[in-house]
Order: structure tokens, then sequence, then C-alpha cells
């Protein structure tokens, strides 16, 4: 290995594509360093901008043209290395003047394997950089070093190691791997070392100055990422996708609001880039809508469910209760001894009634055959969109409440950010069946092309392909309205799935903007 006054190579190797704007910035950082013993080489995507000529007014003489996935480039520019460290630099980033001499004394004397460089915004004047600007201010308080957890990456690295790194990543993944690239590399020399530690106040991070750069970026991100949800980084992907960790703590509020509506801006453009990405490979289609689909009924249930009241002595009745599985989870919740179900499929109520259901047939249309002010809880869920007459619906509901009592009603919402877009596109909403032949209604939908089934089949067991179709959508607002329309009074009220996101953001975005996700439930009280 090359010396100089007994100190060792250390190679900065860059990526860079169209990085002109920010490059000289990047470069002129490393002419300063007080550790001179560098080498820097620059591996390049086919920048079509002057990225090449800034690279060698700053007398960079190793760049290689290499058009490819980030993931790729890195490689390529480790392999490359003749240090005994490797410095994993990006061209938005700016040294501080004796960044690397700081890595290299810890690295020598404390025999770390590897050293994250803390990171601070270069700007703090755009509303964007202002969000980036709190949220490392929260990941430097926090310092979580947990590869699947924490968010803060290694970037000096002892060569042998991350070159064993590279080697156990599977070469499939080089081909398209962009946005979560650093993950997998640390994830990978976690394995082989634990010896890390922090470089205070090391590096300064031009970050995206407007909204449109931050979607455009994490677009990217998310359109590059598709490989790594999948195979032997799935699970390392699954657990990046949350909030950060400490979150108000340590006196952190404002910086933790500002972490938090960053991400959901960087989430919302992850996740549109990465379903691109998936949508482009037809026959995963059906494999992914119907994934978030089910996540996001699954956060339905838990809405209900979180809505109703403990009550051992409530009588308690689950209209449109199918077979009875979902009622069985109402009932625990509220810890009474028996809920009643009612349907119009008898197949259905079979089942149910094997689950411990008090069923009860009747024809939701029409006027139901219970009695007047008896039930301290109605229950409902993905019922009253299939219905023509919502209003004999509420009215029947109202009916057969006891004074006080109080009704959870939970439907597919209109204007979901899904229907919107569709609409938007041209495209019918996803939520309505315009005819009864078939579903027609959208391409993307998940029943799109199956037959519909009609509610007067009083011996259907709903065992075959049919789906029913969805007369009525209603919005958050007008579900409310419709309600308090008759005498009800609004007191609570939640949304699930928000997409194009799933896992934690779904359901945070969901929380904070009933209005547009996908199931809307409300709690209406006589």
């Amino acid at each position: 290995m090359r010396q100089r006054n007994n100190k060792a190579l250390v190679t900065v190797t860059i990526p860079t594509f169209n990085s002109a704007k920010t490059l000289s910035l990047c470069l002129e950082s490393i002419k300063r360093q007080t550790y001179k013993h560098i080498e820097i080489n620059i591996i390049d995507g086919n920048s079509e901008d002057n990225t090449i000529k800034v690279a060698k007014s700053f007398g960079v003489s190793n760049v290689v043209n290499l058009p490819s996935s980030l993931l790729k480039a890195r490689h390529k520019g480790v392999e490359l290395a003749q240090g005994e460290y490797v410095l994993i630099l990006d061209s938005d980033q700016i040294l501080e003047s004796n960044a690397i001499e700081k890595a290299y004394v810890m690295a020598t004397k404390d025999h770390f394997d590897m050293l994250v460089f803390e990171e601070r915004s270069y700007r703090n004047k755009t509303f964007t950089e202002k969000l980036f600007n709190m949220d490392r201010k929260l990941i430097n308080k926090v310092n979580n070093l947990d590869p699947f957890t924490g968010v803060i990456m290694p970037r000096f690295f002892r060569t042998t190691l991350i070159k064993k790194a590279y080697d156990n990543i599977p070469k499939e993944m080089f081909a398209n791997t962009g946005g979560p690239d650093h993950a997998i590399v640390y994830y990978e020399a976690s394995l082989l070392s634990k010896k890390i530690d922090t470089v205070p106040n090391a590096v300064k991070h031009i970050e995206p100055d407007s909204i449109q750069h931050l979607l455009k970026k994490f677009y990217r991100w998310g359109y590059s990422s598709i490989d790594a949800h999948s195979g032997k980084y799935s699970s390392l992907m699954k657990k990046k996708e949350r909030l950060r960790t400490g979150l108000f703590s340590k006196g952190l509020y404002m910086v933790s609001i500002g972490s938090i509506m960053l991400l959901l801006l960087k989430g919302i453009a992850f996740k549109t880039g990465f379903y691109v990405a998936r949508l482009k490979n037809k026959s995963n289609i059906n494999i992914f809508l119907s994934r978030i689909w089910t996540e996001a009924m699954q956060q339905n249930i838990k809405n209900i469910i979180y809505l109703l009241e403990k009550n051992s002595e409530a009588k308690i009745i689950d209209i449109g209760c199918g077979d009875g599985q979902e009622s069985t989870l109402f009932k625990k919740k509220i810890g009474c001894e028996d809920i009643e179900g009612v349907d119009g499929l008898r197949g259905r109520l079979e089942v149910a009634d094997k689950r411990g259901v008090t069923t009860i047939y009747a024809d939701l249309e029409k006027k139901w055959q219970l009695p007047s002010n008896t039930y301290d809880v109605v229950i409902s869920n993905q019922v009253i969109e299939h219905l023509v007459d919502i209003d004999n619906f509420i009215e029947e509901a109202l009916r057969i409440l006891k004074p006080g009592g109080y009704c959870v009603i939970s439907t597919e919402n209109l204007s979901s950010w899904h229907n919107v877009f569709a609409l938007v596109f041209g495209f019918q909403d996803f939520s309505h069946h315009i005819i009864k032949k078939k579903h027609v209604n959208n391409p993307l939908s998940l029943h799109y092309g199956e037959k519909t089934a009609s509610w007067s089949k009083e011996d259907h067991g709903g065992v075959d392909d049919s789906t029913y179709p969805h007369n009525k959508i209603l919005t958050y607002r007008s579900l409310i309205k419709v309600f308090e329309e008759y005498g009800f009074k609004f007191e609570n009220g939640r949304g699930s799935g928000y997409y194009p996101l799933f896992g934690q953001l779904s359901l945070i975005a969901a929380r904070i903007d009933p209005y547009h996700s996908h199931f809307i439930t409300v709690k209406m009280r006589k």
C-alpha cells in the first residue's frame, strides 16, 4: 500500500450524473483537506452537462464512464480503490477541511472499520431545506447506528472490509438498484464488523431546494429500489419504512414535526416511483395492488375496533356480517357475551352461525324485521356502498338503536387519492361498478373483467368468483353529513389506506388526512 509520511492512502470515490452544479464545491472541499494523501476516482453515468469538464479542472484523471445503477457505480469506485481506506462521497456533499484527517486518526488509533460522517444541511433557506435541516438535527442527536432502524450510514471504510461487503451482495442486485444501495452495503458490512463510530461535524449536504426537486429525487430512489424489496433485503427494506427513532425525545419537538413532514413528502415520491416500476411488470400488477388493498382493509378493521366502546352489557348487531369472522372480533373488543349478525347471503350466515354469531337473514334494501330501540351498538362494514336505498339503511339503523346508542359505519371513499387520480387521467373511479354484466370500470381494478352478482340470490353462499356491485360511494364529509341529516351526531372518524403509500407511511397519512384515504370509518351517536 502506498504511503506518505507513514500515512495510508485514502481513496475518495464519487458517483456522478449531471452533477456539474454541485461537483465543484465537493471537489474544492477535498482539495482543502488537511489530510493530503488522497486519490480521487469519479464514476460517471454518462453525464450530458459539464460534469467531466469540472472533474478535469480539479485535476481528477481517474474518471470512468459507466452508465449503470448507483450500486454498481459505487462498487466500481471501490474496485478501483488503491487506498487502505475508502470514502464513499456524493457529489452534493461538502467535506469539512479536517474530516478525512479526523476519520483517519479514529480508524488507526481506535481501530474502527467504518465511520459515519455526521452531516448538516449546507443551506437553510427554503422550506424543503429547513425540513431537511430539522431532520438532520434529529438524526444527529439520536445517533441511531442500527443498520435496520437507523438512517445514518458509514461513509469511511477499511477497504478490505467494504470489498468483502460488496462480494456478498447478490449479482442480480447490481443492474438496477439505486436509492437503497448505501443501506445494503452498510447491512453487509455490519455482518462482518461492529467496529463503527461517528466523525462529528464532518459533512455539509446540499439538499433539494424545492418540493419539486425533492419529489423528483425520491421518485428516482423509489423507482430504483424495486429489486431491493424482494429476496435477501426485503426485511431490511421493510424495517426502513418507518418514522425516525427518537421522535419528540430530548426536547426535540419542532425538529420532530419537521422530520415527519419531510418523511411524508419523501415517502409519497418514493412509493410512487416504486409502484410505477412495479406496474411496468404486468405479471405483478395484481399482486401488489392486492397487497396494499389487504393492508388497508386490515387497518380498516382495526379502526372499527378502535371506535367501539367496552360494555359487557351492550346489545350489538353487525349489519352485513358476512361469514362472522369480523363480528367475533367486534364482540371481543366490546366484551359482551353475544353478537347478532344480519346478512342477505344464507351461505355466509351458515358459516357465521358456526362461529357463534346469532344470525338473521334479511334483505337490507327493505325494512329490517328487527325491534325498535333495542341495540346499543350497530356496526356495518363495507355494506352501505352496495345499497341502492341508503336512506332506508340510515332510517333503520336509527330506529333499532336505543337512545344514546351509536353506530360505526365503514365504507369506501370516493375522494381517495387513487379515485381522484383515476378521474384526472380520464378513467372511471375504482370504487363504482357501472354495469351488471361485469366490471369494466377501471383496467387497474382488482376485479376488472369479473362478473357481478346480485344480492337477491338467497341461496348464494359467496363461494364463486362473483363480486358485488358498488352502487353509491360517499366521501368522508358526505358520509358524516347524510347520517347527521337523520339526527345522528358525529363523534369520531378514521381512515385507512393512503395510496400509493403502504406500511407506516400509509397509516400515518390516513390518520392525518382521512379525507383522501381508501376506507373511511365514522362513529355516529343517536
